[in-house]
C-alpha cells in the first residue's frame, strides 16, 4: 500500500516536471520570437533613419559648405559674390582649397570688365590673344597670389602663375553656369577634387558639378 502511494506520488511529480519543463520551452520560444520582432524593429528603424538621411531634400541643405554672400546679418539668404579682382579671386581659390574633397554650393558671377567675355578656343583651348580663356561652361581660369593686380584680360604666365578650375558634369542636368549680358553667372552644386597638377604655366584644378538631388543625398 505504501509502495503503490510512492509509487503515485512519484508519477504526480513527474508530471509536474513535464509541465515545467513543457512551460520552460513555451516562454523559451516565446521569448526568442520577442527577441527576433524586436531585431526586425531595430532594422526597420535603422532603415527608416537611413532613408531619411538620405532623402532628396533633407531639412536644412544649406549645411553644405557655400561661396556667397549673406543678405542680411542673420544670413537667412544668399547673393551672389562677385569676382572682380585678385582679392575676390583669391577668396574664391582658398574657399576651394579649403573644401576639397567635400560637397560645395556657389553663387558668384565673374565681372565682364575684369575677366572679359567667353572667347573661342585659340587651338589649345587655353589662350586668346595674350590672355587666359574666359570663363564657361568647361570651366573658368583665375589668378595666383602671385599675379599682379591688374585686369586678368592683360595676364599671361609670363606675369605668374594662373589657376585652371576645370569643370566636369555628373549629368546634362548639372549646368550651373549661365550668360547674361556678357556677364558669365555661376550657380550650384560642385564636389571639389581639388588641385591635380601645374602644366604649362597654369595650377589646374578640378571640380564636378551637381545637381541638387545629387548634392543632398
Amino acid at each position: 500500500m505504501q509502495r503503490e502511494r510512492k509509487t503515485g506520488r512519484a508519477s504526480v511529480i513527474d508530471v509536474i516536471a513535464a509541465l515545467l519543463s513543457a512551460a520552460s520551452l513555451v516562454v523559451a520560444i516565446v521569448a526568442l520570437d520577442l527577441s527576433r520582432q524586436a531585431l526586425q524593429v531595430s532594422q526597420q528603424a535603422l532603415d527608416l533613419a537611413d532613408k531619411a538621411w538620405r532623402k532628396p531634400y533633407p531639412p536644412d541643405p544649406r549645411n553644405i559648405p557655400t561661396f556667397a554672400e549673406d543678405s542680411d546679418k542673420d544670413g537667412n539668404a544668399d547673393e551672389y559674390v562677385t569676382i572682380h579682382d585678385l582679392d575676390s579671386s583669391l577668396r574664391l581659390l582658398q574657399f576651394l582649397e579649403e573644401h576639397e574633397g567635400m560637397k560645395i554650393r556657389i553663387l558668384a558671377y565673374f565681372d565682364a570688365d575684369y575677366f572679359g567675355t567667353h572667347l573661342p578656343d585659340s587651338g589649345d583651348g587655353l589662350f586668346v590673344g595674350e590672355g587666359p580663356r574666359g570663363p564657361g561652361e568647361d570651366g573658368f581660369s583665375l589668378p595666383s597670389a602671385r599675379c599682379p593686380k591688374k585686369p586678368f584680360t592683360r595676364i599671361t604666365v609670363t606675369d605668374c602663375t594662373i589657376v585652371r578650375v576645370t569643370v566636369k558634369h555628373s549629368s546634362k542636368e548639372a549646368r550651373p553656369f549661365a550668360e547674361r549680358v556678357g556677364m558669365w553667372y555661376m550657380r550650384g552644386y560642385f564636389a571639389v577634387h581639388g588641385y591635380q597638377e601645374t602644366w604649362m604655366g597654369f595650377d589646374w584644378y578640378q571640380i564636378t558639378a551637381m545637381t541638387d538631388i545629387e548634392a543632398v543625398s
